[in-house]
């Protein structure tokens, strides 16, 4: 997913306008607006961050960057409960899906502080989701 279509998914799902992201971030609209249409696809580092501060997520996140998916990831993993055939999995393969989970819907599974550090258990909805999503895996990898 490119950073300026996940820009705009996470913006509507924490229901901004880009009036309202734009006055959070400190940016112009046409800032975000040209952001999450791809006019600019390489904004500048405070650019981002500022955008994932607005967000609520750390800036690693919205870039996708390997050191700080994995970190989350493992975080989320210590404090995930694994149940049924998801017990089968090793452990870098929950963790590698915990992270393809976070880069496809990165508010879904996990709240992000400014530490970045992982808060909460998982909602019954957001867990029946991801034994959902395991399964699926798990059986794509047996394939």
């Amino acid at each position: 997913m490119n950073f300026g279509i996940k820009v705009k998914q996470l913006r509507a799902e924490k229901k901004l306008s880009v009036r309202k992201l734009a006055a959070y971030a400190g940016l112009s609209k046409t800032t975000i607006s040209e952001i999450e249409n791809n006019i600019v696809t390489n904004p500048t580092r405070d650019t981002i961050e500022r955008l994932a501060k607005a967000l609520d997520i750390p800036a690693g996140l919205l870039l996708e960057e390997n050191e700080t998916l994995q970190n989350l990831s493992e975080n989320l993993y210590g404090e995930a409960e694994f149940k049924g055939s998801l017990n089968n999995l090793s452990k870098d393969e929950k963790i590698n899906m915990l992270k393809e989970i976070m880069v496809q819907e990165p508010k879904v599974f996990y709240e992000a502080t400014p530490k970045k550090s992982y808060i909460g258990p998982l909602t019954p909805n957001e867990y029946a989701a991801l034994s959902a999503y395991l399964d699926i895996y798990r059986k794509s990898k047996e394939e």
